[in-house]
Formats: C-alpha cells, structure tokens, sequence
C-alpha cells in the first residue's frame, strides 16, 4: 500500500483553498482540475494515473510552491512503487529544490539516498534540512539515520564522518523522541576531535554529556578519559539519571519506554526491587500490560528487561518465562528477533543447552530479519549451547561463518570463539577489537570489573573469557587501549 495518508490530506486541504495555494497560474481552472486528478488517482492507489498526470503538472509552471510540493510528494512516493527509482529520485531533487519543499519530500530524499547507500548525498541532504527545513528534523526517527551512521562509520571518508556528526549535534537536531538521546554522537565527534589535535572543541562536547551510559563509553576512551572529572562516581551519576528517569515517565505517561528505561537503571544501581515496582505500574491488575502509544518497539524490550531484573533476583523461572514472553512479541512489527537471542544466551549461562539450542531453533523455521550483527549473536549463542552438550562438531558452519564476518560483531565473534575451545582465534579477534579506536569501548566495558550489588545471576560467558584475557597478547592489547577499568555500578546487560 502507498504511504500516503499525509499527503493526500495536504492535496485535498490545497483543493479547499485552491484560492490561497495557487500563485496565479496562467490557466488556474484547467491546473485545478489536473490537480484534482492527481489527488483523485493518488486516493485510489492508482500511480499509473498519478505519473500521467503529475509528471506533466510539475513542469507545466505557474503553482505555488505548496501546491507543487504536493503534486511532487504524490508523484515520488508512486514512482518509488513503480520500481522507476531514477525518475523519483530525479523529481524529488526538483522537488526539495523549491522554497516550499514539504518536510516530507526532504524526508523522501534522505530515505532514497541512505536506501541507496548515497552516503554524501545524504549527509548532504540532512546539511540542508538543519538549514533550510528544521521541522522535518522532528519527523525522523534515530533508527532512520542509523543506517548512513553506520555505513559512514565504517568508511573511510573521515571528513564525511565528521560532517555527519556536526549535524546530528547541532542545537537544532533534536528528535521528537523524548527518549532519544543525541550526546552519543558527542561522543563519537570528540575522539575524532581529538584524534587530530581539536583538543578545546572535543572537551566542549564531553563536557555537554549527562547520559551515564555515555559517560561510561567515555571512560573507556583512553583519548577522553581525562577530560572527565576524578574520581568518576558512575553510581552517583546514574542516581541523577533515575530522578530524570523519574520526571520523563511523570511527562511522557503514554509511553511504555519511561518505565522501561527507569527499570533498566534502577537495577544498574542494584535495586532490584524499585525496578520491579516500576515495571509492575505498567500492568493492570490481571497483570495484562496496559496500553501505551510505543508498545509496537517498546514491549517486547518491557518483557527483556523484566527477565534481566527476574535474573538479578535470583529467580531462573520467571526470568525465562519472562524472556520468552518478549520473544513471542513483535519487533518493530515483525517476528522477534532480540528476545529470541537474548532467551538463548540467558538459557546457555543458566546452563541450560538444550533449552537454548530449542530457543533457536525459530530461525530456521521461520523467516526473520535478522541482522549481521544478531546473526553473529544468534550463532554465538548456539555454539555455546553445543558447548554445554560437548557437540562442537555440529556447529562448525557456525564456526566457520563467525570467521569470516568479523566485521559484523567483534565481540561476539570473540565469545564464540571461546566456546569454540580456540582460543588463539578467540585471543587475535579480541586483540583486534581492542586496537581500534572506534570500536574497543565495547570490548572493554565488557572485560572491566563491576559491582555486583547483590546481584545473583551469573555469566557463563565472564568465565569463558577469563583464561583468554590473561594471556600476553591481549594483556599487551589492552595495556595499548588503557587498561580496564573498575566501576561501581553494575554491568550492561545487552
């Protein structure tokens, strides 16, 4: 089905006051009416008539920028559906050329070109919607700019990179996301910073962070740990945290993610118990989660982190049931991806193989999206599982694949490593990992030490890696990255 709700809605309001949306046109009753015929076929879903009559409209002349914005907004989306990718793309360049460009023929664009992988044109692109149409900015959703984020990352191009970040921590930047925290970017942009000798601006930008998971990553980032102050109390910080927690649940009370992420770091802190009482608010008294406007991407993140705080309390069952809960829960409305691969990991430090290795088996009886990064997960986990059985040898696929996707998740390939019983291959993949600037933090927020608050759920993966980290080459490694670090807080659960 077209998307198209929005602006059909803004070509009909154009129609109502065709006298105010049209600049003069040189024959306005036969433009109304070819107007009329485009809203008509783009109701109906009709794009052969909506490119029939839309193409020639557009450059026909003489509408105001409103109405041409529309007309252009019909006509992209159907050529998109159409499959005429270079026709759309050409028209929505027109498009956002005029003054009146709608936000969402600037969104279209930036959609086109990150589906395209254009990654300059659509660092371009967000450039010009900070300038020129800050209130598409409110329209985006973080997972919309992720995909350019990623891929600029992992290019070469670090001017483009640091253009990108520039943007996304620009004042104006600001997602309508109350949730959604843009001090990440910060973070990426002052290790850049600072990597070439821009030593005032990267302290500017740490100096901007409040968010303690971030604060953490900095900690981790022998290029900016000293720029925090000493000593780093990250339990104090993430006190302050749940108070503002606390204040964005009070505002936001239709969404489900303010009780998870106030959860989520009451239990950081070790209370256990708080977070369960917050995350029993969001249940009626039949226990039935009640309904919030987020529930299609937060639920089944409300169920993982009842799991997490269920494990932290030492109660095994509840904490599967509630995991498995999740897992029978759509992501981002299609079969569950995470709460699949987090049961099974959770089921294998439980030391419950079978069980993780029935988990799994989802993903070769149904079709899921699953991403390079949770393909590695998924993998990971089933090979630890067949650790636990002493079936190595039915996982080598798995073995073999890890070696080749590296990229995809380097610390998961690690920990797969590990349960593989190769550890030199386990060792050189950590060493790697912990000698690349963008990507050791992980590595070492996983290695460092933690509180554990009373915690007791246990890792199975903490003891594979135990052995492994002791040894010259990664102790060399992580000596060159810093050292690991001791925090008073507990660890992340992923």
């Amino acid at each position: 089905m077209i998307a198209r709700n929005a602006v059909l809605g803004a070509a009909l309001a154009l129609l109502c006051g065709a006298g105010a949306a049209w600049s003069a046109p040189t024959t306005p009753a036969k433009a109304l009416d070819q107007l009329r015929a485009v809203a008509k076929a783009y109701q109906d879903q009709d794009c052969t008539a909506v490119q029939k009559a839309g193409a020639p409209l557009v450059d026909a002349g003489g509408l105001s920028d409103e109405s041409l914005s529309a007309v252009y907004e019909m006509l992209v989306r159907c050529e998109y559906s159409l499959k005429q990718n270079d026709a759309a793309y050409a028209h929505v360049l027109k498009g956002t050329a005029l003054a009146g460009a709608s936000d969402g023929l600037w969104l279209l664009r930036f959609a086109a070109e990150t589906y395209t992988e254009n990654n300059e044109a659509a660092v371009a692109t967000l450039e010009a919607i900070v300038q020129k149409r800050k209130s598409a900015i409110a329209k985006l959703e973080l997972r919309s700019v992720q995909p350019v984020l990623f891929a600029v990352r992992k290019g070469s191009d670090k001017a483009l990179r640091v253009r990108l970040l520039k943007v996304l921590v620009s004042p104006d930047f600001v997602f309508a996301d109350p949730f959604v925290s843009t001090e990440f970017f910060a973070l990426d942009l002052a290790g850049l910073l600072k990597d070439d000798g821009r030593i005032d601006e990267a302290k500017a930008l740490v100096a901007r962070i409040r968010n303690p998971e971030i604060i953490l990553s900095a900690a981790l980032d022998p290029r900016l740990e000293d720029m925090l102050p000493k000593p780093l109390d990250m339990r104090a910080l993430f006190e302050k945290e749940i108070e503002l927690d606390q204040k964005l649940a009070r505002e936001h009370p239709d969404r489900l993610r303010g009780i998870v992420q106030l959860a989520g770091d009451l239990r950081r802190v070790g209370r256990d118990e708080a977070a369960m009482a917050a995350l029993e608010t969001a249940r009626t008294k039949t226990g039935q989660v009640k309904q919030f406007s987020d529930m299609d991407d937060t639920l089944s993140w409300y169920w993982n982190e009842r799991s997490h705080v269920f494990a932290s309390l030492g109660d095994k069952d509840n904490a599967v049931a509630s995991m498995r809960r999740g897992g029978v829960t759509q992501e981002h409305g299609g079969l569950n991806v995470s709460q699949v691969i987090n049961l099974a990991e959770l089921q294998v430090d439980l030391g419950l193989g079978p069980d993780a290795i029935e988990t799994l088996e989802v993903f070769r009886a149904s079709q899921r999206a699953v991403s390079g990064y949770g393909d590695i997960e998924m993998r990971m986990a089933r090979v630890c599982a067949h650790k636990l059985m002493g079936e190595l040898s039915k996982v080598a696929e798995d073995i073999a694949y890890a070696k080749a996707h590296e990229a995809d998740n380097a610390m998961g390939v690690v920990y797969l490593l590990a349960c593989a019983g190769e550890a030199d291959a386990s060792a050189a993949a950590l060493v790697r990992l912990l000698d690349n600037p963008d990507d050791r933090t992980m590595a070492l927020e996983q290695l460092s030490t933690y509180d554990r608050l009373g915690s007791k759920r246990d890792s199975v993966m903490d003891d594979l890696l135990a052995g492994i980290q002791k040894r010259p080459e990664v102790v060399a490694a992580l000596a060159r990255a810093g050292g690991l670090r001791v925090f008073n807080i507990r660890r992340r659960d992923f």
